[in-house]
This record gives structure tokens, sequence and C-alpha cells, in this order.
């Protein structure tokens, strides 16, 4: 048995070939949009991490670079994050073409001019421009076509950071007819999200058709399971229905696992899909800790907990949407009823998710918003009265801050009196609680100070409510009462921290 040949044994790399399966509408898409076009056009296969969009590339570019070449279409394929700078990129753009063509083609006097001329180190960036535009301009006379796959193209957000411009110089390359140039980019996140990220003025977006991969479909599956019949290893219906659960529909964890399930058979004739999972589950929870950090920086977890375990609080129908259909990590099943209900990709992730999602801990959202409003007050005020900033709101709140003699609370100005022998602040805000800093942000004395920060006067009413929410559920975390706040509230109190907490941020960024 040891002869057989492991089918997944090239996972976590490009897949192509015989072991590539299924992505029949994604290679139609690449046909008709690329490949199969006498200009061919600009195409971005976006998703998350491997969902497979290298292979694709791989499978539906590369592996017919003969046939392309035939017809003086030339595909070239570049990994962006190799590059350290726009300089660097746009400079092996020309130096490839230009291999390819000695390689296959006669290179002409004309092409070798500006391709000599961008070796200098030199060079400055609008002279390496021209060049570059000279170059694939007189190659566009001579009949060639040039397909660029820029894998990993999220790298763009590093490697432009200091010169947008290079943008607008790929929409140029890839958009203006005298270049007969063409992009097709692999990227977690759209071309747009990816110019934002970058702020960059730049409508590069626009000229790319975006495709979006999701997990095998059922045919897909169906082939998976042929690649195990392939080298006579019998699955039998409790494996399947093992392998879906660790697995869904996701590419890579299908190949982790089944790389793994091959291995076990050639050496023992036998396996349990259960009992190689458990050799194999930090591979998993790798992948989804690398897939959670990337859907907490889009801002897109916590909807994904509210939508798989409820309340949705603010979710839309574009939230599921976007998850459900275009990136595939959450999926629709048939409920009893004739209802419909929403899990993860697989049930071993919505198990995990189950396990770590409802951990969110409500205290440390409430101690950041305690410093950022402090932070943001500070700003605030010192922007308005400079230098006195702390006299004034000393003179116009000076229960929060010298203390209400009436209910013996002790004010800000006492705390620190006390707290000076262990070199504390003198900043009194520092003493405060977030409830004293939200009424002087809603004050009728500070208000339009503070207004366009929160929202504006129409959204205080909101505002408020929200705080009072917060602040609600603050005491009984602070004395571990726990038993007397529903889960329901502390996660309506989470989202509201966050939503207060983008507004500082943005205000002080």
């Amino acid at each position: 048995m040891k002869h057989i040949e492991n089918p997944f044994a090239g996972y976590g790399r490009a897949i192509s070939g015989h072991r590539f399966i299924g992505r029949e509408k994604y290679i139609r898409t690449v046909e008709n949009r690329v490949t199969k076009q006498k200009d061919p056009n600009n195409l971005a296969l976006i998703g998350y991490p491997r969902i497979g969009k290298s292979s694709l590339a791989e499978q539906a570019i590369m592996q017919i670079e003969n046939e392309l070449i035939a017809e003086k279409k030339i595909p070239i394929l570049i990994n962006f994050g190799t590059n350290e700078n726009a300089l660097s990129l746009f400079r092996t753009l020309v130096v490839k073409a230009y291999e390819y063509l000695e390689e296959y083609f006669e290179v002409d006097i004309t092409l070798e001019k500006p391709y000599l001329k961008i070796q200098d180190e030199d060079i400055s960036w609008s002279i390496l421009k021209s060049e570059v535009e000279r170059f694939f301009e007189k190659a566009t006379k001579k009949g060639y076509r040039f397909i660029f796959v820029l894998d990993e193209f999220d790298s763009a957000r590093i490697i432009f950071k200091d010169n947008y411009a290079a943008f607008q110089e790929l929409r140029e390359l890839g958009y203006r007819g005298t270049f007969k140039v063409t992009f097709v980019t692999t990227s977690r996140r759209s071309i747009k999200e990816i110019e934002i990220q970058c702020a960059a003025n730049s409508v590069l977006d626009l000229i790319f058709k975006k495709e979006y991969l999701s997990m095998y479909s059922k045919s897909e599956m169906g082939e998976y399971f042929g690649l195990y019949e392939n080298i006579q290893i019998l699955l039998t219906e409790q494996d399947k229905e093992s392998i879906i659960y660790y697995c869904g529909g996701h590419p890579y964890l299908l190949a982790v696992l089944g790389f793994e399930i091959v291995e076990t058979f050639k050496e023992e004739g036998r396996f349990s899909v259960p009992e190689i999972f458990e050799k194999i589950r930090l591979d998993f929870e790798d992948y989804y800790e690398q897939l959670i950090a990337l859907l907490k920086e889009d801002r897109t977890y916590e909807k994904m907990l509210q939508i798989l375990f409820g309340p949705m609080l603010n979710v839309t129908d574009g939230d599921i949407k976007e998850l459900r259909d275009i990136y595939g990590l959450i999926e629709e099943i048939n409920l009893p009823n004739n209802d419909k209900g929403l899990v993860a990709f697989s049930q071993h992730f919505q198990e995990y998710l189950s396990n770590l999602g409802r951990k969110v801990d409500f205290w440390s959202l409430w101690t950041t918003l305690e410093t950022k409003m402090r932070e943001v007050v500070t700003k605030v005020m010192e922007a308005r009265y400079g230098e006195t900033w702390m006299t004034n709101l000393e003179s116009m709140f000076p229960a929060h801050f010298i203390g209400d003699l009436s209910s013996g609370k002790i004010g800000a100005v006492s705390k620190r009196d006390k707290a000076r022998e262990d070199n504390k602040s003198n900043n009194l805000l520092d003493y405060l609680d977030a409830y004293p800093l939200f009424e002087i942000v809603l004050s009728k004395k500070c208000w339009n100070d503070f207004k366009d920060i929160f929202g504006g006067d129409k959204e205080k009413a909101d505002f408020e409510k929200k705080i009072q929410l917060i602040i609600k559920i603050r005491n009984p975390y602070a004395h571990s009462r726990f038993h007397a706040i529903d889960s329901t509230t502390v996660q309506q109190a989470e989202i509201y921290c966050k939503e207060i907490l983008d507004k500082i941020n943005q205000y002080i960024m």
C-alpha cells in the first residue's frame, strides 16, 4: 500500500493538473474574461485564505501557457509580496515580459531600450513610469498581449503605501488600449478595500470584474471523494459524514485531513476519521485563528457571531448575503416546520466559535472605553480652552471634581491628592469614572463641542440610551454579580461599547 500516490500531498501550495478539483464555474469566468478573449480583460479573484485563488489562477491560466503564447498572449505569474516598493513592482513587470519575449520570440531593438533604461537603480518614479509605458506600447504594436497574474495582491497596501500613484499607474496599463496589459489579481480583500486601506485616490477597482471564491459545491465534493476511490480507498457514508463535519466544503481543510487519511491508510491499512482529526486538530485551529483575525480586522467577526448564535442586533441582510452567498463562511440549512437556519461552513467550526465567541470580555471593553473617554474629553477641552481647560471644567462641574458635600461623594481633586505619593497623574480626568465623563459630554455646556464626534443632535438621544445600558451593567460586572444581567444585555452592551469606541478612534486618529 505504501506505493499509493497521495492525491493531497501538495496541500498548502497552488494545486493544478489532475489534483485540481472542479471550479468549473470559476474557470469559465477566467476563459470568458481573460484567456479566450482576443484582448483579455482584467479579473480580480477574491476570497478568504486557502480557498483556492492561486490554484485557480494556476489551473486556468498558467497551465495553458503554451496555448496562450501561440496566440501571442503571454501569461506571467508574479508574487506581489516579493517586491519591496512600487518601483520594484513595475520594473519586474518589464523584466519578466522581456525575458518571456527573449525565450519565445525575437526581441525588437525598440523594446530593448526601455528595458535597459529601467535597470538604473537611481531612476526616478516619473521616468520609470514613462519607460514602462513606452515598453508596453511598443510591445502592443508588435501584436503581443501580456496577462500578469498578480498573486497576493493584498500586499499592495504595504508596497504602495509610500506611492499611491502606483495604483493609478496599474490602472493606466490595464485600461488603456495602447498597452494591452491585463491583470488577474488574487487577494483576500477587494481591490477597492485595499485602495481604501492605503488612502489612495484611485479607481483601479473599477476596471476589474470581481469573482469571489467560496466553498466546494456538492458536485465538487463528489470529485473530492472520487480522489479516494481512484487510489482504492473506499469511504463509508459515516467516513464521508465525519469529513464533512470537520471540514464542510473548505478546500484547504479537506486537503489537510485527506492527506492524513491517505497516509494513515498506507501505513496501517485502516483509518478512523475522528482519531486522525485529533492528531491534526492544531492545524485546523491555527487556520481558524488566522481566519478569525481577518474577520475581526474586517469588522465582520461580531456580526458572524450574531448571525450564528443571536441576537441579531445590528446585522443587515447585506451582512448575511456577504457571508453566505459571497464568501460561503455560513450556509443555509432546512429546519423543522419548513423553517430555515444559518450555520457555519462546518459543524466543527460552528462549535469552535460557540466555545470561543461568547467569551467576549465586556469588562475589557468597558475599561478601554473609560480610557478613551478621558482621552477624547482632554483633547476636545484642550482645543477649546487651551492650557486652562482643566480649570474651566472644574468651574463648570464642581461636584465632579471637588465633590458633593451633601452626598459625601469624593471628587477627583481629593482622589488625586491621596494618590500624589504614588506619583499618579495630575490630569483630574484620570480620577473620574466614565459616568461623570459621559455627563460632561452630554451636558448643555459641552455637547456642541462633542456632537460631531458622537453623531450630532439627531443621534444624541440614541447615544444617551446606549450609555445608560452600558452603565446599567457596569456595576454588576464590577462586583461580579453576573446573575443580575442576562447574556443578551451583555452582548448589546458590548456592541454599543464598540460603536462608541469606533467613533472616538476615528476622531483621535
